[in-house]
């Protein structure tokens, strides 16, 4: 599901009837059937590019909202999951993603959706741009369900750094919503079941 979501090609056939972008849009559809949001809590609804814009057109299409792109990268911006150095990472996400309608969240109520959370460093810097250009609130909506452990399938994870999960004690523990939420910014985060994403390849 995370390479389906995040690594596959644009000319990939997800399944025998959905191509990449179809999965995307039906992602975000279902997810947003799952977690269903009143009239006045959404006002824009936008996905972090590239690889959530289709999600946040499936989105926005259930909850009434038409999907608008804020954000932009550059054409030729590197993908930060495959640097292992965080320092590394961290200078190519500062370098990557522009607000470039700050006055379309302004006081308005918005809906960031991304495919998955990892390691939060992505969300977080989002969520900071929206928060300074004035949003009143930020909802993340993730399309994965809760990553809490490494993949070794070619996305380069470390156990402590995992968003999703907390140290508690000699273990791990799974953090709440709530918490994780805290951890982003945001003022809600919810995620898509694993049912629901298993009715994707249905």
């Amino acid at each position: 599901t995370l390479h389906d979501f995040y690594m596959a090609r644009q000319d990939s056939l997800m399944t025998e009837e959905l191509t990449y972008g179809d999965f995307r849009i039906e992602g975000g559809r279902t997810h947003a059937e799952e977690h269903p949001m009143l009239p006045d809590e959404v006002q824009v609804v936008t996905g972090v590019p590239s690889t959530a814009l289709g999600m946040a057109v499936g989105m926005g299409e259930v909850y009434g909202v038409a999907a608008t792109e804020i954000f932009s990268v550059p054409a030729d911006a590197e993908r930060s999951y495959i640097s292992k150095d965080q320092k590394e990472v961290d200078k190519i996400l500062d370098s990557k993603h522009r607000l470039d309608h700050p006055d379309l969240v302004r006081g308005k109520n918005v809906v960031a959706t991304d495919d998955s959370l990892i390691k939060s460093s992505t969300i977080v810097r989002i969520n900071r741009m929206l928060r300074e250009a004035g949003a009143a609130s930020i909802h993340n909506r993730i399309v994965v369900p809760k990553v809490i452990k490494p993949c070794e399938l070619g996305v380069y994870m470390e156990e402590p750094r995992l968003a999703a999960i907390a140290l508690d004690g000699d273990d791990y523990r799974v953090r709440e919503n709530e918490e994780i939420a805290q951890l982003v910014g945001a003022d809600s985060i919810e995620y898509t079941s694993i049912e629901g994403i298993e009715k994707l390849y249905d």
